[in-house]
Formats: C-alpha cells, structure tokens, sequence
C-alpha cells in the first residue's frame, strides 16, 4: 500500500527511512518530543509537521512547519486558540522562561467522565479571558521563544528529582541519541536509579557512551545502567511504553544471580500486535535471521550489563563512577606533611621563606666583609635596604606584574602539566613583594640602630652628618607602621587604616628617604665630589626606579564615561570603551558624586576621594574585542553608593593589571568555581572562548540578583552548568561538587573566585587530593 500522508508519533515514524517511501509528501508527528534529527530526515522533500494537540482540546492547539535544519519546536497557537504558560502558582512566566502549558479556547473539553477530582486539578476557568471557557493543563513543559513558537522541554511528570537535583528525562534522552549509531533513546527512573535505554544499529560501546553523556550532561543527569533493547516498546497509541521498560530494567536486574546460567530473553514488545489507532505506515517485513541477530544482540547486551554487576557491584561503568564521586576520596599523604605543604608551605610563604634567608645570609656576609676589611657597614646596609625596597614595590607594578604573568602564561599547552601547574602559581608573587617589604624594614632598622651609634661618637670621627640622621628617625616609624597594619589580621579587620597608612605614610617615607638618601650618600662617600657621590650610590638608582614605578599608575589617572546597568538592588554592570583589556585583568576605580541639580541642569562630576578609595575590578572583555565590563557587587559603601548611582562616570587609575583568572589559558580546560558576585571575574574566561570550562556557581536568586541576562549568558557557555540556588536549595558541599566536576569533565585544573574561607577551603581539599586548584590568596 502506498501513502502520501503519514500521522504518526516519533516512536512509530523513527523504526522507517525516509528513502524507502518517497511518495509520501506530508507527515504529521505529535504525542511525544519529536528528535532533531528525526524531525531533519522527513522534512527533506515533505510537508513536515510537528504539532501539539492532547485529546482533551479535542484536535490540534500549535503546529510547527519544520524546515531541516532549523529549531524544531512545536509551533504557534491555532486560530481560536489560546496557550498560556504559566508557574505553580498558575501565573504568567516572563518571556523564555519555562512553565507549564495551559490551553484555552473553543476545543477544549467539559472534562473526565466520573473523575471530577481529576477534572478540578487539570480544567480551571480561564481568568485571562474571563468569559466562562476553561483552559486545560497540557501537563508539557514549554517556554515563548523571540518568533512566538513554543519550545517544548517534555512533560512535567517526566520531570524528576535525582541526587537533589531536577532533571528533565526528555533532555537526557536528546542527548543519548545524539550519540553516534544510536537512533532511539529513552530516560527512566527505575528503583531509584536513572536507566538509559537505547535501540543502535551498530554495536555501541558502553564506556564510550557513557563518557559522551557526561560530556554533555551534569553528573546527576547521567544514566547509572545502560540497557541496549532492539526497539522501544510502544503503547497501542503508539507512544514509548514506560511500564515495558520498567520490567526490562527490573527483568536485567534480577539476572545478577543468574549470570552464566540462564541466558536472560528480552521480554516481548507488542508493537504490530496492538491495534494502532493513528494512520501509520504498514509494519515492515524483516527477515528472520535479521530477527533472531537482533534477539542475539538484546540477550548479549543485557547479560552484559549483567556480568558488570556481578564483577563490580554495580549496574555498569556509569553506576561505579558515579558511586566513585558520591564522596571525596581519601587525601594524600598524612596529616602533618599535608598540612606542611598546602597550608604552611604554599608557593607564597616559600617565596617569602627563600628571600628572608636570603637577606640573612647578605647580612652576614656584609658583616664579616666589613669587619675582615674595616669598612663603613652602613654603606652596603643602605644598598640592601634600597634593594629590598625597589623589588618590594616592583611587585605590586603593573608593568612588571603583567610581564611575569604574561611569561609565565606563554607555556603552551603541550608541555606537562606537571610544568604548567607550577607556573599557574604565579599570582603567588606577592610573598616576593611582602619578604623584601619586610626586610627592607629591616635593614632600615640596621641603619637606624648604626646612626644612632654614630650620635655618640665625636662629631668629627662621624661618617654621618646630623640632618641625615633625623631624616632617618622621621623614616623609621612610619616604615614601622606601614608594616605593622600589613599583618593580615590587622589588615583584614582595619583595611581603611591600613590602606591609609600604606598611600599617604608611603609617599611621606618616600620624600623623606630621597633627601636623607642624597645627604647620606654625600656623608659615607667620603673623599668624594657629591656629584660623583650621587651617581654612584646605588641606593639613589635603586630609589629612582622604585619612585618611578610609584608614580607610574597616576599617569593613567583619568575620568572616564561609564554605562550603568542596574542587575539589581545587590549588583550593577558598568560597561567601559577606554580600552580593551585582556583576559584575566582587573582595573582600579575611584568615585564620584553627581551633581544634577545645577542651575543649568548640567551634570558635574566631583572626585570624592580621589587620592585614597581606590577599589580593584576584574575585567570582563567584550565579546566583540571592543571595551570591557564588570560586576560591582553590594560589598561595603563604596559599591552600595556605586550601585546606587548608577555613575555615568568613574575615575581610572593605572592600566588593567592580571589577575589569578589570567592563568586559565596554561590549560587545555578548567572547572570554574564561583559564589556570589565571584561569577564575575569568571565571565571574563566564559565570553573569551579561549579555554573550554565547566562552570559552578552558588548564590542566592541568581536572576534577581544578577539578572537573567547574565544567568543566560553563563548557561549559553555551558548548558551544563550547575547553577545553585543557596536560598532554595541550602549550602551545597562545595569541594564535592567541584570535584565531580572536574572529574566528569576530565578538566586540567579548578579556578576558584570566593571568598577567603571558602577559596582556602575548597583549594586545600582539592589539592590535597591531587587536583591543580588555584584561588587568590590574602595577598595575591
């Protein structure tokens, strides 16, 4: 029999080929979520259509005229049709985002004969049109999209809970069939556990499957059993039979006595022999050994899933990784050398240890030259002091931070990880910068101690002269004091007091040691023309570059136009045009007041604190190569009034500087872990495209915090991102999660952006298990 018009579901359309019935010129599929690819074969030479229409509406409420290659959805509401998508609380949902569909219009029916409890939950009265007609709840899960077709996500009773988790079994089933060979799919819950059934051609290698799903999917989507049928049973109205597969898992299941014994057979699937009520193609004659291949294959597939079970103790390669990331594995080493190495010995304190010893061995060695030779001690005690104190400043250069990062980030890929995880530590320059801070105090104090021992010698045997000495009394204290609130327990709770302590005690130190510097190079350089004495003291050279990498950000200091973009009364978006950063970087911006209430109404913008509040951004490029934005997030009063201000201009100091986010091109991909407004410095990483990354973010409401664009823009980068609600869904274990994905992802390393305690937290529990995680440090 031959037919040109073909209605059937995607179950019964998927078991022919397109080219064995080129006379049919329209097809029709409805009833269940049509594949892409199914949906692409018929289209081509056809009137393909994918429609919606429960039997409760009496016929159709959308259709969709699908082209290959394009979305395939399920179409605009039919005239004299009404679709609403709606929350649980049976109210609109913004655009694009999901709900439930509820159909209204003339096709709707009175409802279930004898089942009124089921008729009140499923017909209410269509308030939107207030007229008396009913809407009905379609049970589907939809969402408008920008051309107004509806993009169905499977129904809300296959909408499950797994591992805490929501997962949509019709989204599991998508991606089981994009693999390679096989052509049916289908997701089921069954004694607990996610089972993937899948109907191939060729001979499918479990393993493989399994690690294209978890390519694809979170690690709570991935099926634990596999289970390979010849076809997916159907239902008389030939839609995938559930309860079949139920028994299937349940009849592979109970062969894990039995295997070896008792060859299991797959149970019957009563397709051609219930009576079909839809116009469908006749069934196809197979040949018989093509049947009994067929059976052969279902009875190896199952009893191989069995032997499985009774090897490892599991359903299948996917059930014992996923019993493999329930928990954190076991840390490596002991205690003691854990705690040595993660904790009290990272790169930063070895840095700072290596350069302390360092120091103390040039002081020895000055003193036993100095006492071997009876030469001036301070002489090379200044030199040190100098030396310490330039190299403590270039380290907190910009030029000479980004040139560090930029080398250490040029090891391409292709080197052992083994290397690129060391130089992924560079951001741990700053125990460069806090050793020689601390031992150009040091020595400093060496000096003081020397010149006040010159006081009680006769004026005439001095080698320094009086004024240089006050200098240096003037110097000390203030260099004192500026190392003392650098202690991170005093930084941290007084950051204010440390920071002006740091800005306006180091300029004065700074004008005080260049005069006491000049004076004193003319005092120990005895014998000598001054102009000489000058141009050969290395402390001057060593203070000139130190002053010009001090001066060097304030050549950059400038006010620039800003766009604001208001997330939320907790976040702001300022999008900037006066450069284009790269990836990883971060810039320094002061604040403004706004005032727009001028005779002329127009708007002056005042430095408020132009010399002192200085607060570091990291950059997030523009996807078009042009500008930059960030995210300021409600974390104390300068970005509570930013937020509040929305500024249409800022101050901008220095250039963009690189940040710890700079190092994830050193791998061939990472895990990014991020809370709150740390989602920030990681879209610079996620817009770039540069490096592949999984992504992990714990915040609470993150739409209305962040917005949905923002949210959006994270989920195009990674569909797969586990994005957690804190308000809803509770503090998750964050070192848990990170783990699993970054095993499921088989990633390089893990990025951390949070706070102190759960950066330090989530990196100590990775890297002591053997993980490459990386996260700021106080400071980095």
């Amino acid at each position: 029999m031959k037919i040109d018009v073909l209605i059937s579901t995607p179950s019964i359309l998927s078991k022919w080929s397109r080219s064995r019935f080129p006379n049919i010129k329209t097809v029709v599929t409805g009833g269940e979520p049509c594949p892409q690819s199914l949906a692409d074969e018929w289209a081509v030479g056809t009137s393909y259509y994918n429609i919606c229409g429960p039997t409760e509406i009496t016929i159709l409420n959308s259709a969709h005229l699908h082209v290959p290659g394009q979305f395939l959805t399920i179409g605009t509401p039919l005239p004299n049709t009404t679709v609403y998508i709606l929350d649980e609380d049976e109210n609109p949902v913004a655009m694009g985002e999901m709900g439930s569909m509820w159909v209204g219009g003339a096709g709707v029916t009175r409802g279930y004969i004898n089942l009124p409890m089921l008729t009140a939950k499923r017909y209410k009265r269509d308030k939107f049109r207030n007229d008396g007609s009913s809407m009905f709840n379609t049970g589907d899960l939809v969402r408008w999209r920008e051309d107004g077709s509806l993009e169905t996500f499977g129904r809300s009773d296959d909408q499950v809970k797994i591992k805490g988790f929501r997962v949509e079994l019709d989204g599991v089933t998508s991606v089981i069939e994009a693999f390679p060979g096989i052509s049916r799919a289908c997701a089921k819950v069954v004694d607990q556990k996610l089972h993937g059934f899948y109907v191939a051609e060729t001979d499918v290698d479990e393993q493989v499957l399994d690690v294209f799903v978890r390519q694809h999917l979170p690690f709570y989507s991935v099926p634990e059993r596999w289970i390979y049928i010849p076809e997916i049973p159907l239902t008389p109205n030939g839609k995938v039979d559930k309860k079949m597969l139920v028994e299937l898992a349940l009849s592979a299941a109970t062969t894990k006595a039995n295997v070896g014994l008792i060859p299991l057979i797959a149970a019957p699937i009563p397709v051609a022999a219930a009576p079909i009520s839809i116009v469908a193609a006749p069934v196809q004659e197979v040949e018989s050994n093509a049947d009994l291949e067929k059976a052969i294959r279902c009875d190896s597939a199952v009893v191989r899933s069995s032997l499985s079970i009774t090897k490892g103790g599991t359903g299948s390669v996917s059930e014992s990784l996923e019993s493999e990331l329930d928990k954190l594995p076991a840390k490596n080493g002991f205690h003691g050398q854990r705690w040595l190495r993660h904790r009290a010995f990272i790169l930063y304190r070895r840095f700072f240890s290596v350069i302390m010893l360092a120091n103390i061995a040039t002081a020895c060695f000055i003193l036993y030259r100095n006492v071997k030779q009876d030469r001036y001690i301070l002489a090379d005690v200044s030199t040190a002091f100098a030396a310490n104190l330039c190299m403590a400043i270039l380290m907190r250069s910009e030029p000479v931070v980004n040139l560090l990062f930029t080398v250490a980030c040029s090891v391409p890929v292709s080197w052992p990880l083994a290397i690129r995880r060391h130089c992924a530590r560079v951001f741990h320059i700053g125990g460069i910068h806090s050793s020689c801070a601390i031992a150009s105090v040091g020595w400093f104090t060496i000096f003081t101690v020397g010149a006040s021992l010159e006081l009680a010698k006769e004026p005439a045997i001095r080698c320094l002269t009086l004024a240089p000495i006050i200098l240096t009394y003037l110097a000390w204290p203030i260099l004192i004091a500026m190392a003392g609130t650098s202690h991170p327990t005093f930084r941290a709770k007084h950051h204010d007091i440390w920071e002006m302590t740091h800005r306006f005690g180091g300029w004065t130190a700074l004008i005080l040691l260049w005069v006491q510097s000049f004076l004193a190079a003319k005092d120990l350089a005895s014998g000598v023309a001054p102009s000489r004495a000058y141009l050969t003291s290395p402390g001057i050279w060593l203070l000139t570059v130190a002053t010009c990498a001090i001066i060097f950000p304030w050549l950059f200091l400038r006010k620039v136009p800003v766009r604001s973009e208001v997330l939320s009364n907790h976040a702001v978006r300022l999008w900037f045009d006066y450069t284009d950063p790269v990836v990883g970087t971060g810039v320094r911006l002061g604040e403004f007041l706004e005032n727009n209430a001028s005779q002329f109404s127009t708007e002056v913008f005042l430095a408020e604190k132009p010399l002192r509040d200085w607060h570091g951004f990291a950059t997030i490029t523009n996807a078009n190569g042009r500008g930059f934005s960030l995210v300021v997030s409600n974390a104390g009063d300068f970005t509570k009034r930013t937020i509040n201000r929305a500024p249409t201009h800022i101050w901008v100091r220095g250039i963009p500087t690189c940040g710890v986010l700079r190092i994830a091109t050193l791998f061939r991909s990472v895990v990014l872990v991020a809370t709150g407004s740390g989602i920030g410095p990681c879209l610079a990483v996620i817009l770039a495209k540069k490096v592949p990354c999984r992504i992990l973010w714990t915040a609470p409401n993150h739409e209305q915090t962040f917005g949905k664009d923002l949210v959006n823009t994270v989920l195009q980068r990674d569909p797969k991102a586990v994005i957690h609600n804190t308000r809803t869904m509770g503090k998750p274990d964050m070192p848990l999660m990170a783990w699993k994905l970054y095993k499921e992802s088989g990633a390089e390393a893990v990025c951390v952006i949070s706070n102190k305690v759960f950066t330090q937290r989530i990196v100590y529990a990775l890297e002591s298990r053997g993980v490459p995680a990386y996260g700021a440090i106080f400071d980095s």
